[in-house]
């Protein structure tokens, strides 16, 4: 049987599937008028820099010797700091066991530190167990952030909107345990402090709309996702007019809510709207319109419409090859999906030379053990078992089953 298109359904917005959870920037000292500047602070600052432009190594080295500084002074309050700065380092490089361990150095600190710092406590407490839960450790990360939670409303109060980060993140959780009933109250209640403290109509409430629509989806209350999503358009296109590209997120979302209750005509008028969008905004040329055409190319799949899912795959291809070059990974998704749509109309010599320069354009780019090749390569091995060369397909199929035992590895395995 033929491999389903990769990633040729609508996607979420691009936060993901209810809630992503991250770490948070700790309290970044700044300096009063005639303080003196000191040499952590030169280290610190050129780190901060180097991390924005993505160059890790470079940043590491400045705050080890921002750290060194602190060290020098017994009790120094910036000693916390610079374990902070090196935990959000390590995480973004997904080095979570690192990440963990000066996270835990700064929780002794700020623990021993008393009432003063109990905010800062909490920061450390709701990083660390954004760290366990990026690791799937739920059982670590929960606790975590319900006492971040406890120690912000009892200095903050219970309606403050610093809450709002860690409720996120336990609805998150729950959400990716497919809790969905006890995710639901904590996304409410975020929902309610934002609601309060930014107005009704304010711009702050669309993200929290959208992770409640998300939710409801997920528990195919689809009349209630609907009316948030439809609230949370209204408010960004009151703010920012209809043709921001700021307002897709949402428009995205109901077209896959509308994808999802099989009502095609709507979807799809959504999803030309979003195309619309980026068009004028961003250019024809831009990775965003050729995904916006890959959505289209997808509900048409979805209906058997392949001739339509063709073309716009097509159009995609060409617009992603002249903005990217032909040898860009990024064009894979696109090229494997038209690959399949191919396959489906028998234009089977066409797919065969698109999934083999694919596969290629990844092992040249990326290398040979690449997760991003595994799909292409089962999608492959699914055409040629269908025409009944199995001795061609199964070296593939066996190859992708080692990528992702790798991959799985890899993810799984302590820093």
């Amino acid at each position: 049987m033929m491999t389903s298109l990769e990633k040729m359904t609508l996607h979420q917005n691009n936060r993901g599937y209810v809630v992503i959870v991250t770490l948070s920037l700790i309290f970044a000292l700044t300096l009063g008028c005639g303080e003196e500047r000191t040499a952590w602070d030169d280290y610190t600052e050129k780190g901060d820099l180097l991390v924005q432009q993505g160059q890790y190594s470079d940043a590491e080295k400045e705050y080890q010797a921002a750290l060194k500084e602190a060290q020098l002074k017994e009790h120094d309050p910036r000693l916390a700091k610079s374990f902070n700065k090196l935990a959000i380092l390590h995480d973004a490089q997904g080095e979570y066991a690192k990440a963990a361990d000066f996270l835990q150095q700064s929780i002794e600190i700020y623990t021993q530190g008393g009432a003063s710092q109990q905010l800062e406590l909490a920061a450390s407490l709701s990083n660390l167990g954004a760290v366990h839960y990026a690791q799937q450790q739920y059982d670590k990360a929960k606790p975590l952030f319900e006492q971040a939670i406890q120690i912000r409303e009892k200095e903050l109060g219970k309606e403050h909107k610093d809450i709002v980060n860690d409720l996120k993140n336990l609805a998150g959780l729950h959400a990716r345990q497919q809790a969905y009933d006890q995710a639901e109250p904590h996304l409410r209640r975020a929902l309610k402090i934002i609601e309060k403290s930014s107005g009704a109509e304010s711009t702050n409430l669309v993200p929290h709309l959208n992770n409640l629509a998300l939710l409801y989806q997920a528990q195919k209350r689809l009349d209630e996702s609907e009316s948030l999503l439809k609230q949370s358009i209204v408010i960004n296109e009151k703010s920012m007019g209809a043709d921001n590209p700021r307002i897709t997120g949402s428009l995205n979302n109901l077209a896959l809510l509308y994808n999802e209750k099989n009502d095609y005509p709507q979807a799809e008028a959504l999803l030309k709207r979003i195309l619309d969008i980026y068009e004028k905004a961003l250019g024809p040329d831009s990775p965003q319109v050729a995904a916006s055409l890959s959505q289209l190319a997808s509900l048409h799949h979805k209906q058997g419409q392949e001739k339509k899912a063709q073309e716009l795959l097509e159009r995609a291809r060409a617009s992603l090859e002249k903005k990217l070059g032909k040898e860009d990974p990024r064009l894979a998704r696109v090229l494997n999906n038209l690959a399949l749509v191919y396959a489906t109309q028998n234009k089977m010599k066409q797919a065969e030379e698109l999934f083999q320069h694919t596969i290629a354009m990844i092992e040249k780019t990326k290398g040979k053990d690449h997760p991003l090749i595994e799909r292409t390569l089962r999608n492959y091995a699914s055409f040629l078992t269908k025409q009944k060369r199995t001795k061609e397909a199964e070296p593939l199929e066996l190859r992708a089953n080692t990528i992702r035992e790798q991959y799985k590895q890899n993810k799984d395995q302590p820093q």
